[in-house]
């Protein structure tokens, strides 16, 4: 076994057999004054139609091993909450598994900033910050520290939001960030309307790869009971050494039409000064997804994306992908969820490995299991 990871257990174990007994007490408003223990694993199968025995999903975020059972991350949470003025909070993810730490680890903290290597690569610290909310108005909440970012429909999954389908999807995968460090200020002015402002070092960057920072903002309006709207920006340089500015818009709708059927459209443009052989590059895509509950227990969810990518910059090819994903889900319990998936990806360009020759589809299957506590 890896030693960091070892070493990761023994602690884990350790503060749990601390905290556990001080939790067992502790209820109502007293337990949002303790410090709480949660956890989270997902463990899948894929299996990719018409392609070498020995290939990989292509183009896929964390999917991309085919037939292969494996655990995806594993993930504890330590967290103090700081919901109310004037009252301190903290919150750590530390995850290890095969295929969602390999990819969503930040440059300069696991990962190595000049060689991209992760090491060791299947630990991270996804999130790790220090909470505070200033007696101010109704309360301005400070973090600074590690987060994941606030761009975008869908998120890494973890113990508090776990997406409709198994697979992350394209504007996930190649239009978003993952995480960012920094400092992020949050306030409600309405009940309706809340803002969010943060300074980071970037796009995945515990370390800064260059001498500016990013800076983002996001919008949350509920103009009615059944529907949320999220306005996000971040931008800045990004690339290292480099005073070349990246922005990109996203915009994100939930609608609940009727009790039980969700509906999340999507929308994001990037932009980039001369990331494509010093001219501007540029990337948007669309992403729309319908989650029916059939019973109390099961549900069934589809996603229908398209993402274009003319200079290349993002998945490596000037492209254009379109992406249909169906996955039914059932909860067997309050702590375990069952899910499956059918996928099938269309390029502009004949960019996927098959059996005998190249092609432009991709069809996928999977199952995943997801275990909350």
């Amino acid at each position: 076994m890896n030693p960091h990871i070892r070493t990761l257990i023994v602690s884990a174990v350790a503060f749990c057999a601390t905290v556990t007994p001080v939790l067992a007490q502790s209820t109502g408003a007293d337990a949002e004054k303790r410090t709480s223990i949660h956890g989270f694993a997902s463990f899948a199968y894929t299996y990719r139609f018409d392609r070498p025995v020995d290939g990989p999903n292509e183009l896929r975020v964390f999917d991309g091993v085919a037939r292969r059972f494996r655990l995806d991350v594993a993930e504890l949470v330590v967290e103090r909450s700081a919901s109310e003025p004037g009252r301190f909070g903290y919150r750590a993810d530390v995850v290890t598994g095969f295929s969602i730490p390999r990819i969503s680890a930040a440059s300069g903290l696991f990962r190595n900033p000049s060689t991209g290597v992760v090491s060791p690569e299947d630990l991270d610290i996804q999130q790790a910050f220090l909470s505070y909310v200033a007696e101010v108005g109704h309360g301005i909440r400070v973090d600074a520290g590690k987060f994941t970012t606030h761009v975008g429909a869908e998120v890494i999954e973890g113990f508090d939001g776990f997406g409709d389908t198994y697979s992350r999807g394209l504007l996930f995968g190649f239009a978003e960030p993952f995480t960012h460090t920094g400092v992020r200020f949050g306030y409600t002015f309405t009940p309706a309307v809340s803002a969010t402002v943060m300074v980071v070092n970037g796009w995945d960057n515990v370390r800064d790869n260059n001498r500016a920072k990013s800076v983002g903002v996001q919008f949350a309006l509920k103009p009615s009971k059944t529907a949320t709207m999220f306005l996000n920006y971040i931008g800045g340089p990004e690339r290292a050494d480099s005073a070349d500015r990246r922005h990109l818009i996203d915009i994100v709708s939930v609608v609940t039409p009727r009790p039980g059927t969700t509906l999340t459209v999507s929308a994001d443009l990037g932009r980039e000064s001369g990331a494509a052989g010093g001219s501007t590059a540029t990337w948007y895509g669309v992403s729309g997804s319908v989650k029916t509950e059939i019973t109390p227990v099961a549900s069934v969810a589809v996603r229908a994306e398209w993402f274009s990518d003319p200079q290349g910059t993002r998945t490596g090819v000037s492209q254009s992908l379109v992406s249909m994903t169906f996955s039914p889900a059932f909860k067997a319990g309050d702590h375990l969820v069952l899910r499956g998936e059918a996928r099938l990806d269309r390029s502009s360009h004949v960019v996927f490995t098959g059996v005998n020759e190249p092609r432009r589809f991709q069809a996928t299957t999977a199952f995943n299991a997801l275990v909350i506590f």
